[in-house]
């Protein structure tokens, strides 16, 4: 498998909030996913943008 195709991105939530972010080989994505999670955001704010 090339390696554009091992790229991926997940947030994970709990009770409403958005608790933590992981990304594999996505570092510019994942550092715009941190401030979701250190402002522990509103699930459904933060998968409609």
């Amino acid at each position: 498998m090339p390696a554009r195709e091992r790229r991926f991105t997940a947030l994970f939530g709990r009770d409403g909030r958005v608790t933590a972010a992981l990304g594999i080989d996505m570092v510019r994505p994942l550092r715009a996913l941190r401030k979701l999670v250190a402002d522990r955001t509103d699930w459904d704010t933060a998968v409609a943008a």
